[in-house]
Parts: C-alpha cells; sequence; structure tokens
C-alpha cells in the first residue's frame, strides 16, 4: 500500500483514540508519521507524564522517535485493535478520495494488506456482488463504494473505539 499520513486531527474529528500500541502498529504500516506520536503525547502531558511521553512531546519531528514509542507502547496491556486502525485508514481513504477507481483499486490494496477482512468483501471489485448486475460497470461501483459509506457509517456509531487505558 502506498504511504499514508493521517494526522492525529483527523483521527480525533472521526472519533478514533488510539493507545500507543496502534499508533506504533499504524506507524509500521506508514499510516501515521512520528508527528501524530508527537501530537498524541503532547495531548497527553500532565505533571506526573512518564519520562518517554516527555520526551516523546517535546522531540524534534525529524529524530527518530521509535525508542520512546516502544516504551510506551510496552506500558499497553492490550494488543493493537486492528478493526479500529482499518476503520481510521478507510475513514481517511474515503474522505480522500479523488475518483471511484482510483479509491477501489486502493481499497483492495487495503484488502490484502490486512490479510482480507472479512467485513471488507462487499466494497472489493474482484468479491461477488452482493444484488443483482446493475448493468454498467458505474453502477456496480456505486454500488461498492455505498457499502463502503454503510460500513463506515455503521463503524462509528457502533464499534467502540475508546482506549481502555487513556
Amino acid at each position: 500500500m502506498t504511504e499514508t499520513r493521517i494526522s492525529f486531527v483527523f483521527a480525533k474529528e472521526v472519533g478514533v483514540q488510539l493507545t500507543w500500541r496502534e499508533v506504533l502498529e499504524a506507524i509500521d504500516r506508514h499510516m501515521l508519521s512520528s508527528s501524530f506520536a508527537q501530537e498524541k503525547a503532547l495531548a497527553e502531558l500532565t505533571d506526573e507524564s512518564d519520562q518517554a511521553l516527555v520526551t516523546l512531546a517535546f522531540s524534534n519531528v525529524n529524530d527518530s522517535v521509535t525508542k520512546e514509542l516502544e516504551l510506551l507502547a510496552k506500558m499497553d496491556s492490550s494488543s493493537p485493535n486492528i478493526d479500529k486502525l482499518l476503520f481510521l485508514l478507510l475513514s481517511y481513504l474515503r474522505r480522500a478520495e479523488t475518483g471511484a477507481k482510483q479509491l477501489l483499486d486502493i481499497l483492495e490494496e487495503v484488502y490484502a494488506d490486512f490479510n482480507y477482512p472479512r467485513h471488507m468483501a462487499s466494497f472489493i471489485r474482484y468479491m461477488p456482488i452482493e444484488g443483482p448486475d446493475l448493468g454498467s460497470k458505474e453502477g456496480n461501483e456505486s454500488r461498492l463504494i455505498a457499502n463502503l459509506d454503510d460500513y463506515l457509517k455503521k463503524g462509528a456509531t457502533s464499534l467502540s473505539f475508546a482506549p481502555s487505558n487513556q
């Protein structure tokens, strides 16, 4: 998948709060940059913050923050919620989309990169369609995008993204 750099502000807009393990996982997947981690650290600073959080919050954006991220991630006992990362990525791609063909091409890459999640099949072109053929490529592609929109709408209301220890 091509590199995607989702901003901290965008994640807040769509209501997704990531744990440090999820931030590290998303950076490894090239979804986020270290500036996301720095903004998150700044947002979480308190008088009693851990040294790794303080170092991360005030690091130079060009500095490597891997050590601090790994320390913060180790303090989090939960596993990364891959569905949450996928929802964040799909929300970003949908909003940034420049055309149906390009969006559907990228969705196929994401589908493979995330190990073919079953719940994505309804908006992947080469998967069996739900319902009758609509008679045109454009009509069928519009249905796929509508299926993506339905997934995002349901995900925004039914999936709980609040991290357990933030």
